[in-house]
């Protein structure tokens, strides 16, 4: 079994979340306005991938549109076709005498690497070399809107002891010997209908980039964090019981399940109403039903 961060950051979120989401392979069958924003920043990781893989402006244009074809949300003024390829020449113009320092190793690169007594799976969207001082840098997009478009210090801070560089700059060290920096290049996209502080209406695009260093014992806590609740997973796997953490409910995607008080597989035709198995999660032999309490998270 290979783990990634998204495995452990679900478990620890809640793990009958994490049962129905990595080893049932559960997807919601969503409506256009509800993909809208993953459907956006997808269409984005694509382009950026295009422009650091050294191609020109206009191709990465015509990857967004493909990859964002249709406005899926027509209340967000922000997020919409023009104003991502407006982002994306802003994107280059604001970046392109730093991004002349760098040497591009890899390009979202997927890998994986013995970490946690595992095998783990990582996908870096850039790692690269600065030409000047050499040292070896992950780089980590982030499009994000709403009140996280105006990059404060709230924004920043989440990412100071955040699970997911950590195990990247492990990543990093292990690969290529060392591992200089960890990058979050963010692009922030908000529509004001009016000019609020010193922001004007209309369309509000900010760019930033803020580098993040690991120390060894940092690096050691964070396996060890990890074995933690790998192991807790694979007993959650042993015993076919999952808890429930109704903290997390809020924005889970799989509330409707909950809610309605069914279980998996025992309820399989009404949940598959609604929900559908991802295609890419590789099938896995189903719980055993007659096995009580297996994913409900009750007792």
């Amino acid at each position: 079994m290979k783990y990634s961060n998204s495995y452990i950051a679900s478990y620890k979120s809640c793990p009958l979340q994490c049962f129905l989401q990595y080893e049932v392979g559960l997807e919601k069958i969503e409506d256009g306005v509800s993909e809208h924003h993953l459907v956006y920043g997808k269409a984005m990781h694509e382009a950026l991938k295009l422009i650091y893989l050294g191609d020109t402006l206009e191709a990465a244009k015509t990857v967004f549109l493909k990859g964002y074809p249709k406005q899926l949300d027509e209340l967000d003024k922000a997020k919409t076709q023009a104003n991502g390829l407006l982002v994306l020449e802003m994107y280059v113009k604001q970046w392109q005498v730093d991004d002349k320092k760098w040497k591009v190793i890899s390009v979202e690169e997927k890998d994986s690497f013995d970490y946690a007594d595992t095998g783990f799976t990582v996908v870096l969207d850039l790692v690269v070399e600065n030409k000047e001082y050499g040292g070896i840098y992950g780089i980590d997009h982030k499009i994000v809107g709403g009140k996280k478009a105006t990059l404060g210090l709230d924004f920043w801070n989440q990412f100071e002891l955040d699970s997911q560089i950590t195990k990247y700059t492990s990543y990093i060290k292990s690969k290529y010997g060392d591992c200089s920096g960890f990058y979050i290049n963010v692009i922030g996209i908000r529509w004001l209908d009016r000019k609020y502080k010193a922001s004007p209406a209309g369309l509000n695009v900010r760019f930033g980039r803020m580098m993040f260093n690991r120390n060894i014992d940092q690096l050691a806590i964070e396996q060890a964090d990890t074995e933690y609740w790998i192991n807790r997973i694979e007993k959650d796997r042993q015993n076919g019981f999952w808890g429930m953490n109704t903290g997390s409910c809020k924005f889970c995607q799989y509330r409707e399940i909950c809610k309605a008080g069914w279980r998996y597989p025992e309820d399989k035709e009404l949940i598959e109403i609604t929900y559908q198995v991802s295609p890419k999660v590789t099938k896995k032999e189903e719980p055993d039903a007659n096995r009580p309490g297996i994913s409900t998270g009750k007792s």
